[in-house]
């Protein structure tokens, strides 16, 4: 495959890896010269189709853009931006574990990321593989989160997953059949891949006894434990909510502004708004509202 040329402009230069949903590697544009990741994955697999569903909905600066789709012999070929830098697993395998203040950081950017996700189109796009070896970090410390081979919409009718997919030790619970997945499945995912990065150990390997009792030989402050504690219980019900949930109590760590909800009272202006149809984005619309409000100076409710 080193070598290969790919549709007369892309040159094949390494690969960068592979899972279930397919191979993936570094290559060149002939003519400009500019790296891409090439992404090889089967046009007869459900699982392409999702991903190709959801990327095409997402614009967001934490995710790679898709900018184009090759076909070859049953093959799809994805292209997507190429990020310069190590993953999370290669920097906890290189320090033995990321400093908290550096986590709590690049947790700050995961929840906004995520909270995109679960807000940008009618119904949430759940993630369901956040790990350490998906979350590329630039030199600037900024992130990048890659490979939505096991993304799928939120549907309120199902009861149940039609695919069981997961990375065990971050897999949430109703990843293996327990239920549906949903929003507090990304949340389980965000904090096993919290506890790998402050304590060096992988989330497969303990309980939770023994997770408490790693994060506090490794130095992690009693905030940032109960955050990740509550993120990753079993029963679903007893997680936060949402990643407003988990940006507020972030914020609570470093004294930043923690957004309330107050009900609906005398003086307050209520505004309703709809979409004309399913997906045009009325959701997340409402949602930047509201934000942009809040940093306005108005305390706003959604």
């Amino acid at each position: 495959m080193i070598g290969r040329i790919v549709s007369n402009r892309y040159r094949i230069t390494e690969k960068l890896g592979e899972g279930g949903s397919g191979e993936v590697y570094k290559a060149f544009h002939i003519h400009l010269k500019t790296p891409w990741a090439l992404k090889f994955v089967s046009s007869l697999d459900m699982n392409t189709q999702w991903e190709l569903d959801i990327l095409k909905n997402i614009n967001h600066p934490a995710f790679p853009r898709l900018v184009d789709i090759i076909s070859e012999n049953e093959k799809n070929i994805l292209i997507f931006d190429f990020y310069e830098g190590p993953n999370v697993l290669n920097l906890i395998s290189d320090k033995g574990k990321i400093e908290e203040n550096v986590a709590i950081n690049w947790a700050s950017q995961i929840t906004d990321a995520l909270l995109y996700l679960h807000t940008c189109i009618s119904e949430p796009i759940i993630y369901r593989d956040l790990k350490p070896s998906n979350i590329i970090v630039l030199p600037d410390n900024i992130i990048k989160i890659i490979d939505f081979g096991t993304a799928r919409l939120y549907k309120k009718e199902n009861k149940d997953d039609t695919v069981y997919l997961g990375t065990p030790g971050y897999a949430a619970p109703e990843q293996y059949g327990f239920g549906q997945t949903d929003i507090r499945t990304d949340i389980y995912n965000f904090g096993m891949s919290m506890f790998h990065m402050v304590t060096g150990e992988h989330p497969s390997f303990c309980n939770d006894i023994e997770m408490q009792s790693l994060m506090k030989r490794s130095g992690v402050s009693d905030g940032f434990s109960s955050i990740i504690q509550k993120c990753t219980v079993k029963d679903p019900d007893q997680r936060y909510l949402n990643f407003y949930e988990i940006k507020n109590a972030l914020n609570s760590l470093s004294n930043k502004p923690v957004q309330k909800f107050e009900a609906i009272g005398k003086n307050a202006v209520e505004i309703s708004v709809s979409g004309t149809q399913n997906g045009v984005g009325a959701t997340h619309f409402c949602f930047l509202f509201g934000m942009w409000l809040q940093n306005n100076g108005f305390k706003t409710a959604i």
